[in-house]
Formats: C-alpha cells, structure tokens, sequence
C-alpha cells in the first residue's frame, strides 16, 4: 500500500531555484518586449509582470537577502530600525498602487517598486499585509500558469 506524503513533509522541489529565477527572466523579457513602439497599447502590462518577476526573484532569493537587510536595520538603528523595513514596503505598495490607477503611465520607476515589492511587502503586518499577500499569491498563480501555458509545461 502506498500512502502520499504531506506536503509540507516532502520539501522544495528540486530545482526551484532555477524555474523560480527562469520564469522571472521569461516576465522581465516580456516587459523589455513591451517597450518596443508597436507593442505599446500593451504597456499597463508592465507592473504586473513586473511584480511576477519579483515573485520569482523573491521565491528564488531576495526576500531572505530583504529579511536579512531588515534585520540589519533593526539592531543597528536602536529605536527606529523596526520602522524601517515596514515604511520601504509601504513606498513600495504605494508607488505600485499609484502607478495600477487608469490613466498613469509606467515608468522605471515604478517597474523597479514593482519588482521589489514582493520581496519587501511581507514587512507589512495586518490586514494590510495579508490583503497584499493574497494578490501576490493571486498574481504568482496566474503568472505560473501563462507561462506554463504559454510554454506547454
């Protein structure tokens, strides 16, 4: 008789990293792509793939290195170091936000705020921090599964 294991029992699949990392290149070619004049109409785009991207650096690595740097703020600065992390990821939220409202056009700016707020947003605590978590899940599973469709994975 064979019995499945638990999900949280079996690990990271092998190999995360790199699909993690890969599908973030495949959103940040996407993104370059979308800056090319007769893809232009498509441009509100970028701060989705964007975030996707983040979701896939963030997956990879850069939110421990994120988590690390947060930690280096809080024993470092004695009072206000716990502020810091939290106020980056709420510029972050912000600029994105501002940026998703019709009619803003997307510049560098926001795409870098867009690909860093994944690795930063879990900073934030509360409902608000739990609103932002569910549309990034919500954003890395759609993401994961055009580009799996796309690719025929």
């Amino acid at each position: 008789m064979t019995t499945l294991a638990a999900p949280y029992s079996v690990g990271v699949p092998q190999h995360y990293t790199a699909i993690s990392i890969s599908a973030a290149v495949v959103a940040l070619v996407l993104v370059l792509l979308l800056q090319w004049r007769p893809l232009g109409r498509l441009s509100f785009l970028v701060p989705y793939l964007c975030i996707v991207a983040g979701l896939g650096f963030a997956a990879a690595f850069l939110r421990s290195w994120a988590h690390s740097l947060a930690g280096l703020g809080r024993t470092t600065i004695p009072y206000v170091g716990v502020a810091v992390p939290i106020v980056v990821a709420v510029v972050l939220l912000f600029i994105v936000l501002y940026d998703l409202w019709p009619g803003h056009p997307t510049n560098r700016t926001t795409a870098l705020a867009a690909t860093l707020l994944p690795a930063f947003g879990p900073e934030i605590g509360g409902f608000i921090g739990y609103a932002l978590a569910t549309a990034l899940s919500w954003l890395a599973v759609t993401g994961a599964a055009l580009i799996a469709t796309t690719f025929g994975v």
